[in-house]
């Protein structure tokens, strides 16, 4: 006769009832499954709930560098700040950018854009732009441009189909930034034309975010330095780290800001859901558990 090891021994004692008890059997059963699918589902929820951080937490990073690095007085010379920034351990990548708001008008469409300026060739190596484009390239921000246009611009797709423009499109930008006359401030006003789309898969950048070189982003916001540095990681979670060495080692006339305390009040939220899920499911496991005590 085969011999049963002494924890199935008492598994099937107290879980299989006698004849006379069969009621009891069926309620030790449904019991134990209650706890099998109340686990289950804590299982399955926290699942869920760290998978969709992740996500998310992915796709802002792919549109967002780790560290932004600015002065108060502004930026010249980009290109030496950032070689002195890649000497701090972990920085991977750095490039420039140049932040502004517009109005952008195509045909009859109208709509706001955030436009950056950027350097075509280092963006690339501190965000997903590159691997974001669906149309065109980053390259043909650089490409001259025979029709007249200030430029090139690259759209997000949602922004892109709001206005109904499409690559080798033209689009009109209206910034605040403009000629003081005697009868006062007139907005400047550029045309460019769009040379690629892009989808980072987050909303607010796909519908809100249009890409132009440094020079375009300077003479159309009418400026002569540079808003920030931006910084890529080779471990996004040194970035608070990162962060705070760089005010510690340039002085006070470097600000850090990284992606952690940016979006800190959004995972805050997540991971607050993410616990009262866990609880209100571990509560359901719990009063199964105590039914198969009782």
């Amino acid at each position: 006769m085969m011999e049963v090891p002494f924890e199935l021994y008492v598994a099937f004692r107290y879980l299989l009832a006698k004849r006379k008890q069969a009621l009891l059997s069926v309620i030790t059963l449904i019991s134990t499954l209650g706890v099998i699918v109340g686990v289950m589902a804590v299982v399955i929820a926290l699942a869920l709930m760290t998978g969709l951080q992740q996500e998310l937490r992915d796709r802002i990073l792919g549109s967002q560098a780790h560290v932004y690095v600015w002065k108060p007085a502004g930026i010249t010379d980009y290109q030496a700040e950032a070689d002195t920034l890649l000497q701090l351990p972990n920085v991977a990548g750095a490039a420039p950018a140049i932040l502004g708001k517009a109005v952008i008008t195509a045909a009859r469409e109208v709509g706001f854009v955030t436009v950056k300026g950027i350097d075509p060739s280092l963006e690339p190596g501190v965000t997903d732009l590159g691997r974001a484009i669906t149309k065109g390239s980053v390259a043909a921000l650089t490409t001259p441009n025979d029709d007249g246009s200030l430029g090139g611009i690259i759209l997000g797709k949602d922004l892109a189909a709001q206005l109904a423009v499409d690559v080798g499109d033209s689009v009109t930008l209206l910034t605040p930034e403009g000629t003081l006359t005697p009868m006062g401030a007139i907005p400047r006003r550029a045309r460019l034309r769009v040379v690629g789309m892009f989808s980072l898969g987050f909303y607010e950048f796909d519908a809100q975010y249009g890409f132009v070189t440094i020079d375009v982003a300077k003479r159309l916001f009418n400026k002569d330095t540079i808003d920030l540095i931006q910084l890529r990681l080779d471990d996004i979670w040194t970035a608070p780290r990162v962060s705070q060495a760089i005010s510690e080692t340039f002085g006070s006339t470097y600000l850090a800001q990284d992606w952690v305390d940016m979006n800190k009040s959004l995972f805050s939220a997540l991971w607050l859901e993410k616990v009262a899920v866990s609880l209100a499911i571990g509560l359901i496991v719990m009063v199964a558990a105590l039914n198969i005590v009782a």
